[in-house]
């Protein structure tokens, strides 16, 4: 084809043509993927802002719950009214225990301090925050304020102890510490610090970046920082103090990591977009009129792809190259689709029995256990492993020991309700989640799921008879969490193997 020629001159236009546009495509992709990226950030900064503060908020409510329970207790009115300090002083570091606070006080009408969990530190004083008193009697003798306290910030909550009339004022504070910015850290990704005149700087940022951060204190509320070899886009939120010291809180946002998506998408975009560049060179070359509605079709597929849509297939009718590269697409989509299904599979679900493993367990048993702290129903869980099973395997053979896990696994799950879950742990170890209304519904449970092992397993020409142990937890009655709970059913499990029991708590 001669360079001077009008075909060729034509294809020159069209690839210069394409080739500004897919420039374009890719700036423009670049500057609003960083246009988006500073959004999302802003947008989880002051997500994060708000998770800090009504997890504070959570706290202090509960821990005036707890000081109002005790308020109420008319043993300890009356000890209130009696004014025997060393007693009531000893009542005071049992609740401070039992609610893991940092101090708890007791406050007369006038303002000073009866006794304390602090050693009598405060007793016989006034109490140092007094706009604390005034806050709760202008609110109904109820207040929570954050504070400077033994030179740590604090939030303390101030509760009446009424008889009916108020007689006292109950007070206690929990430190704002390191835990606390890292159960926000787990919620939000967000590195969390806490700054305050009096403590300092307290933060979840690695060391080498927790140590760059005083010599960059903030004077604009969001800012960029650069805190040892990364950059932090800064929220700087002011809590408000009852005392007028000074406590800030920075939330942070390591932005590499953040841009992280950014990054893979548009080179997904420049590749994608670099093949089609070269389909419509070939199909300008050879049918210039016909080739765009083709690669309008692709281009709109791309688009779904790139949203997550994998169903949804490109047709296109030509048999040529840009068909062959649509059929190209529809089985790389569909190969994506089947592998993420695939991988999702895998990582929540036991090979060989296709029962949820280890995780996904976990998973639904904290879900289960979150749904219940609202419904107010008792979750079970019964953890069992297969008696003798290592005679079996060695006995019979792995491949005998692993049919009788997979006749296992069917067994128990006719033996659960449908929202029931039963998992295969590892090795010959289950494990099965449930809902108890009471400790004799999680026995009756267990005694049902016992009779899977009633009738022998005849696998092949074999018929052997098979127990099992099996131990019992209820969230509430013996843990409060998802791990705990299953430690604890793990050692019931091992106390009724050692009773030779079928099943214990």
């Amino acid at each position: 084809m001669a360079v001077r020629s009008f075909q060729a001159r034509l294809l020159w236009l069209i690839v210069a043509v394409l080739a500004l546009l897919e420039a374009g495509t890719l700036i423009s992709v670049h500057l609003a993927g960083q246009h988006a990226l500073r959004r999302s950030v802003s947008d989880e900064l002051g997500v994060g802002a708000r998770i800090f503060t009504r997890t504070l908020e959570d706290r202090a409510r509960q821990l005036a719950g707890n000081l109002r329970i005790l308020a109420k207790d008319f043993a300890f009115r009356e000890l209130v009214a009696s004014g025997d300090v060393p007693t009531i002083s000893s009542a005071l570091e049992n609740q401070r225990k039992r609610v893991e606070a940092g101090a708890v006080v007791l406050v007369d009408l006038d303002g000073n301090v009866k006794a304390d969990t602090l050693d009598g530190r405060m007793a016989g004083r006034r109490f140092p925050f007094v706009s604390m008193l005034a806050q709760a009697q202008k609110n109904g003798e109820e207040a929570s304020a954050i504070i400077s306290f033994s030179n740590k910030p604090y939030q303390f909550v101030i509760v009446p102890v009424l008889a009916p009339q108020p007689i006292a004022r109950l007070c206690a504070g929990f430190e704002i510490d390191e835990k606390q910015l890292a159960d926000v850290r787990a919620l939000t990704s967000l590195d969390v610090s806490l700054w305050s005149s009096t403590a300092g700087l307290i933060s979840t940022l690695p060391p080498e970046e927790r140590n760059d951060l005083p010599a960059q204190m903030l004077r604009a509320p969001q800012t960029t920082l650069h805190l040892g070899n990364a950059d932090y886009e800064t929220l700087v939120k002011p809590l408000p103090t009852s005392d007028n010291s000074r406590v800030n809180v920075l939330l942070q946002r390591n932005l590499a990591e953040a841009r992280k998506p950014f990054v893979t998408l548009e080179k997904w975009i420049f590749a994608l977009s670099f093949v089609m560049l070269l389909a419509a060179v070939v199909a300008a070359v050879i049918f210039s009129r016909s080739v765009s509605r083709p690669l309008r079709v692709l281009a709109e597929g791309a688009g779904r792809v790139e949203r997550g849509d994998y169903v949804s297939p490109i047709v296109v009718e030509q048999k040529d190259e840009i068909g062959q590269l649509a059929t190209a697409f529809n089985q790389m989509q569909a190969a994506i689709g089947a592998r993420e299904e695939q991988i999702m599979h895998q990582a929540t679900h036991d090979a060989l029995t296709g029962l949820p493993n280890r995780t996904l367990f976990l998973d639904r048993l904290s879900q289960a256990i979150a749904n219940s702290k609202r419904s107010g129903e008792s979750v079970g869980m019964i953890m069992m492993d297969v008696d003798r099973f290592k005679e079996i395997n060695d006995t019979l053979g792995h491949h005998f020991g692993d049919q009788l896990l997979i006749e296992i696994g069917r067994r128990l799950s006719h033996k659960v309700r449908h929202n029931d879950t039963v998992a295969r742990l590892g090795g010959d170890e289950f494990a099965i989640k449930f809902t108890a209304p009471t400790a004799r519904h999680a026995t009756e449970v267990a005694s049902r799921v016992g009779t899977a092992f009633d009738a022998p397993f005849v696998l092949g020409d074999v018929s052997i008879d098979v127990n099992a142990s099996l131990g019992i937890a209820l969230y509430q009655m013996h843990a409060d969490d998802a791990d705990t709970l299953m430690k604890r059913a793990d050692i019931a499990m091992y106390d009724a193997k050692k009773n030779h029991s079928r099943f214990a708590f």
